[in-house]
């Protein structure tokens, strides 16, 4: 990022603009969607515990749906009437796809999905794609309406995420287990 700006402002002295001014942004505002994606990473790997990896891939798609409707209403944006056709034919698609991991979870005992247990990691994966549906709207909040830089906003993404996960290891490190 410093190495960046370093240039950008050595190509616009050449240029013969003026310097960018300098970012004031708090680097804690990074933390929020940094702690989106690892939290929501988390929540959906402990959702595939419980459902076949199909079904998991599968429902993920649901992002599409959640960011849409996060777009219209933190973003004020409007789509259009193809979008939302597409949300809706994504809707019907999971429901389908749900519907049948259920169904199939009654049915066969063997691969040891209950029932229970599939609403379960369908749930998951859910909260999941809401917490990365927000997180991919905060960003682009970030970046279109507060003006960020994406170099900073990536590298301070990525800087609290090794935090988190950091705080994350050595908490695991300590707990009591089988193992």
């Amino acid at each position: 990022y410093v190495v960046g700006r370093i240039r950008s402002a050595a190509r616009r002295k050449a240029q013969g603009k003026p310097p960018r001014p300098p970012d004031t942004s708090s680097p804690f505002l990074f933390a929020i969607p940094a702690f989106c994606d690892v939290f929501g990473s988390g929540l959906a790997s402990v959702g595939m515990m419980f459902i076949p990896a199909a079904v998991w891939q599968m429902m993920r798609g649901s992002l599409i749906i959640f960011t849409s409707i996060l777009t219209v209403v933190v973003l004020k944006r409007q789509l259009q009437t193809y979008h939302w056709v597409s949300v809706g034919i994504t809707i019907c698609g999971l429901v389908c796809v749900g519907w049948a991991a259920i169904a199939d979870s009654r049915e066969d005992h063997s691969a040891g999905h209950s029932v229970v247990a599939t609403v379960t990691g369908i749930s998951f994966v859910l909260v999941a794609q809401i917490t990365a549906a927000f997180q991919y709207v905060l960003e682009e909040y970030m970046l279109q309406g507060m003006r960020l830089s994406a170099k900073k906003t990536i590298g301070m993404e990525g800087f609290w995420g090794i935090v988190y996960m950091s705080v994350m290891v050595l908490a695991m490190n300590y707990l009591p287990s089988s193992d």
